[in-house]
């Protein structure tokens, strides 16, 4: 949680975006890796 909490270092995680959420469903549903 701290780690998530310092923004200093930008390899951080960041809550993902929901058009990148919606992205990730439909590539799984259609069998691609990635767009």
């Amino acid at each position: 949680e701290q780690a998530f909490d310092d923004q200093c270092t930008g390899a951080n995680p960041r809550y993902p975006l929901i058009s990148e959420i919606k992205q990730m469903y439909i590539n799984a549903f259609e069998g691609k890796k990635e767009e």
